[in-house]
């Protein structure tokens, strides 16, 4: 196996090929019989200044310094996470949760978009017994640039590779994500509906102050 000749032409190929990825690249060095593992090419394009570290039109959101929760609303966390189906469908649910209280919220939709997270931002204010000062996400699409403009409170994203900036959602979504997919706390059918989620996480979600709620726009 010839690691060191395929490296140094995976320069080359990135040329040649309009600038494809490292595993394009490393497929097309296996059909000449040469052998690179992909971390090995990216480091030769990182070398050479070929390897574009961010997407063409990826912004990087500058949110200031995270607001200490020292009272209600102050620090209000926002996530999503999603639910395979038996017929390779998703359903979502929306996390919410305060910081200093503890108090949660979740929503189940059967599709995730920037418009869907303010109408789910929108019942969580309704529902939370304070108003919400700041509100925390990563830098997911429902919560871009139209999610920030719709919202009416500060909007501050969690740092690149910081998970801990999040911790609070992490480990309330770690426990829903459980509890939707054992198969022994399941009550829903092949196609569990967003109404079935919502009863299987109302019921086995052990969250003081939690509310759920669910909707069927854009699904079943």
């Amino acid at each position: 196996m010839r690691y060191a000749t395929a490296s140094s032409i995976s320069a080359e190929l990135r040329l040649e090929l309009n600038g494809r990825c490292a595993q394009v690249i490393a497929a097309h060095l296996t059909e000449e019989g040469l052998h690179a593992s992909v971390r090995t090419i990216q480091r030769t394009l990182e070398q050479f200044g070929l390897l574009r570290k961010y997407g063409k039109w990826k912004k990087l959101h500058q949110s200031g310094l995270r607001p200490k929760a020292d009272f209600p609303g102050d620090l209000v966390e926002i996530d999503t996470i999603h639910i395979s189906t038996n017929l390779k469908r998703r359903l979502y649910i929306y996390t919410v949760i305060d910081v200093k209280t503890r108090y949660a919220f979740a929503h189940a939709a059967a599709r995730l978009s920037a418009s869907n997270t303010v109408t789910v931002v929108d019942r969580a204010k309704q529902y939370l017994p304070f108003e919400i000062n700041c509100m925390q996400s990563d830098h997911g699409p429902e919560f871009g640039q139209f999610f920030t403009d719709k919202l009416g409170v500060r909007h501050r994203h969690s740092r690149v590779r910081k998970p801990n900036d999040n911790a609070h959602i992490e480990r309330f979504n770690h426990h829903s994500r459980r509890v939707t997919a054992k198969p022994s706390q399941r009550c829903y059918t092949n196609q569990p509906s967003t109404t079935e989620i919502s009863s299987v996480l109302q019921h086995q979600t052990k969250t003081p102050g939690l509310r759920i709620t669910h909707s069927s726009r854009g699904g079943y």
